[in-house]
């Protein structure tokens, strides 16, 4: 990192502190009356709002293969569940009460 550029960003720091200490002691000065950005600064947007923060490739390739890695374990889980045997017990039971039903209506209507 440049060192004008640390020192910017310390300047920036220093009178976020200052606004801060200004509001809370109450001798806030209205913001059009302050400077946006410390003098020397190239860029006011580090000094007028929080800075963005960057993921770098390789924090972003973990993350993708970890969510890939996640997506794909969670895919066997179900594929697993549907053919397990509590399904299709459960599925033949509910047929079998489906049959039940049909010939208990069948009945009354006799």
């Amino acid at each position: 990192m440049e060192v004008s550029r640390i020192i910017t960003e310390i300047d920036a720091q220093i009178s976020k502190l200052q606004q801060a200490r200004a509001l809370l002691s109450g001798t806030a000065v209205p913001a059009a009356a302050q400077d946006p950005a410390p003098k020397g600064s190239k860029n006011t947007a580090t000094a007028t709002g929080p800075r963005k923060r960057k993921l770098s490739p390789e924090g972003r390739k973990r993350i993708a293969d970890a969510m890939k890695k996640r997506w794909a374990s969670a895919g066997s889980r179900t594929q697993r569940a549907n053919n397990s045997d509590s399904q299709r017990k459960k599925r033949k039971r509910c047929e079998l009460q489906v049959l039940a039903l049909a010939f208990f209506y069948a009945s009354l209507y006799r």
